[in-house]
């Protein structure tokens, strides 16, 4: 990116307010590439305190504005049961066993491969395990 590009991108985020629904939809509209979108929303997320706002899912994916501009969201529907969805969350089905040490009746939390861990072993980052 240039610094002329540069100056134009702030000049452009400083039109927009970032932490409202029209301004996020009404900035990624003006998105010319794929790199400026990704641009754009690299700053809409420092703007929310490095997240997404929590309209985005519905107000940006849900309306298909990536598809719009020729992008992919990627977004597909899948089908999932409530025992995948309590995995996805922070609990895990009662009896599940840690990984590492295979405990169970212990919190869980999520490995860095989406596995159940105990926080002892999540301490001891076993690669094996995590």
């Amino acid at each position: 990116m240039t610094t002329e590009d540069t100056k134009a991108s702030v000049c452009l985020v400083q039109s927009f307010d970032l932490k409202t629904s029209r301004g996020v939809v009404g900035y990624l509209k003006t998105s010319k590439n794929k790199t400026d979108w990704t641009n754009k929303c690299d700053q809409i997320k420092k703007a929310n305190g490095g997240d997404y706002p929590s309209f985005w899912f519905k107000d940006v994916i849900e309306s298909r504005i990536p598809e719009s501009l020729g992008l992919s969201s990627k977004l597909e529907v899948i089908s999932i049961t409530v025992e995948e969805i309590q995995k996805l969350q922070k609990g895990f089905p009662a009896g599940t066993k840690c990984v590492g040490c295979h405990s169970t009746g212990v919190s869980l939390s999520h490995s860095k491969k989406g596995r159940p861990v105990c926080s002892s072993c999540l301490q001891m980052d076993y690669a094996e395990f995590l």
